[in-house]
């Protein structure tokens, strides 16, 4: 077998024609004809025009029904390409499987860089006011309500910020109305013991006032809580004094809780009327009334 030689280099000198271009602008032997390599392709976000943009973007977010065994749920379009691409990577595609790491770490990766962010601005949130209350303390003023407040925000490793407390004034005058309402409970706890009857069993029935306390101080913030032991020494040292006393720090206590609402000092007010005109009117207050067959009307 014979062994072909290489064709020998064209001419320097020729003439020009079809398959014959200029000796300066033909191609040299081991040098690439497109040295800047091919053009990166137009990002798909300067492909599409603004109306398309939005129109691509609110059809993802649509909710679509998806059975699920013997069950239907909705869930958005961009949800159940997500759901087709981890089918096909659990049942062994490659590609697939790829692409679907590949997001899983780039969500991981924007969600850490987000959470970092939030714990430094909150972190440091959280010194500024812990610093005011301090001062203020050394000065003895009270500090300024703070919404939210610093007590109320855990920073955790690797977790959202989460916030156990109000976030807005509105929350804020909410709660504040709740733990004034969780304190006059209490106190008016202390009188209604005195005032029970002895049962035949030695057990007392529980009241309205402590059945709600029960319910709404484990609700609040720890701030704003009363711990068993506090409570305890409340109704201890309300326990030092003669009943109409008790009577009287418990009516104290509901006009001091409710400034804006008229109580009668010489009679005990009804406690889901109380709720109602501050606001707190809610289906706990008619689930009390109901169990207990209290009258909400005056």
């Amino acid at each position: 077998m014979t062994r072909r030689e290489p064709p020998e280099d064209p001419p320097t000198t020729y003439t020009v024609g079809y398959g014959k271009p200029p000796v300066a602008t033909r191609f040299q032997k081991g040098k690439s004809g497109n040295p800047n390599g091919r053009p990166a392709k137009a990002s798909v976000a300067k492909s599409l025009d603004g109306s398309l943009i939005d129109a691509v973007l609110d059809l993802s977010r649509q909710l679509v029904t998806v059975r699920e065994g013997d069950d239907h749920r909705q869930i958005s379009g961009r949800a159940v390409v997500l759901k087709s691409i981890m089918k096909s990577a659990a049942s062994g595609n490659s590609r697939s499987q790829r692409h679907m790491m590949e997001l899983i770490a780039e969500a991981e990766a924007a969600e850490a860089a987000q959470i970092d962010e939030e714990h430094r601005v909150w972190a440091r949130y959280v010194q500024m006011k812990k610093a005011e209350i301090a001062d203020c303390k050394r000065r003895g003023v009270t500090p300024p309500r703070m919404v939210p407040h610093p007590d109320d925000i855990y920073i955790l490793d690797g977790k959202p910020v989460v916030f156990v407390g109000p976030r807005t004034e509105r929350e804020a005058d909410e709660l504040d109305k709740l733990a004034r309402l969780n304190e006059a409970l209490l106190v008016h706890q202390g009188w209604e013991l005195d005032e029970l009857p002895d049962s035949a069993d030695g057990v007392t029935p529980p009241t309205l006032a402590e059945c709600l306390f029960n319910h709404i101080n484990p609700s609040l913030p720890a701030r704003m809580r009363f711990s068993d032991e506090k409570a305890t020494e409340r109704m201890l040292f309300m326990g030092m004094f003669s009943r109409r006393r008790q009577k009287q720090m418990a009516l104290e206590a509901w006009a001091k809780a409710f400034p804006d609402y008229t109580i009668n000092l010489k009679k005990l007010p009804n406690i889901i009327e109380i709720m109602r005109s501050a606001g707190i009117d809610s289906p706990l207050s008619d689930a009390w009334a109901k169990r207990f067959d209290v009258s909400t009307t005056s």
